[in-house]
């Protein structure tokens, strides 16, 4: 299968993996269940191996800033009087 995306939709995919993770692993962390946190953790384990990938394919076709998730340039413009 080949899909073709542009940066700013590789961006926001690479952004969502992120915080899909790091909500993971706090829920994870709150549980004091054991197979939970197997469950979590297995998930977030294959997780970042998609996003390993992804994010090794996306440096290469826009480069490193493809990584910067900040969002002060917005912020910059929509203050602008």
């Amino acid at each position: 299968m080949t899909i073709t995306l542009d940066e700013w939709r590789v961006r926001y995919i690479l952004e969502a993996l992120r915080v899909c993770e790091e909500q993971w692993s706090k829920t994870a962390k709150a549980s004091e269940d054991e197979d939970f946190q197997a469950d979590y953790g297995n998930d977030i384990a294959r997780l970042s191996i998609l996003y390993d990938g992804l994010e090794s394919h996306a440096v290469a076709s826009f480069g490193p800033g493809i990584r910067e998730f900040s969002r002060e340039a917005l912020t910059a413009v929509s203050t602008k009087p």
